[in-house]
């Protein structure tokens, strides 16, 4: 996996990204999560490794808190989807 570009999970049942979740797969480009049920969000460094991903899609994943932290280290992100959330907390 680690030289995988793509990759999508969707409708699955998901309640928190823990941090370095993806950390082994470091040449992602775009990242489909939409469709999840993330309710609990994502804790820092989430994303972690992934310096090369580009497009990020967390739409309609339920997601009521955010952990700001959970995004560092993504230098190279031109595309954020959060459509369709519940952000409660930021």
């Amino acid at each position: 996996m680690y030289n995988l570009e793509n990759f999508t999970i969707d409708n699955f049942f998901w309640p928190i990204i823990k941090s370095k979740t993806f950390q082994n797969i470091p040449n992602l480009k775009i990242l489909d999560l939409k469709f999840n049920n993330i309710y609990k969000g994502m804790e820092a460094d989430a994303f972690y490794n992934l310096a090369q991903l580009e497009d990020l899609d967390l739409s309609s994943c339920e997601i009521m808190q955010l952990n700001l932290n959970a995004f560092n280290g993504l230098p190279n992100l031109k595309k954020l989807n959060f459509w369709g959330n519940n952000l409660e907390v930021l």
